[in-house]
């Protein structure tokens, strides 16, 4: 399999950035992951929030004591978790490509 096909799976399939590093470029790689990592915690947490506010409880006063949701929505990290995986998976494509085209 050519690298290039092997980089795009691992970033598209797996998660952003895993093509990079098995393309042993480090930093882009790890950078990549680093956007795709804090983009979920936001959607994780906000939506965490979200169910944990909206939950009936016995006691209104603890209901209206628990934290606002923080960050707002997570509209915006959903779309540059997605233009991440896909920037990443194109970012494997064009780096193998010249890798392959380097080794024929």
């Amino acid at each position: 399999m050519k690298q290039a096909v092997k980089a795009a799976l691992l970033s598209g399939l797996v998660f952003p950035g895993l093509g990079q590093l098995a393309l042993k470029r480090y930093r882009r790689g790890l950078a990549f992951m680093a956007v795709a990592l804090a983009s979920t915690i936001h959607i994780v947490k906000t939506a965490v929030d979200a169910v944990l506010n909206s939950l009936p409880g016995l006691d209104p006063a603890a209901v209206a004591a628990l934290p606002a949701p923080s960050g707002g929505h997570a509209g915006p990290a959903i779309w540059v978790l997605s233009l991440c995986w896909v920037w990443g998976v194109l970012d494997a494509l064009l780096i193998g490509g010249k890798l392959d085209r380097q080794k024929s």
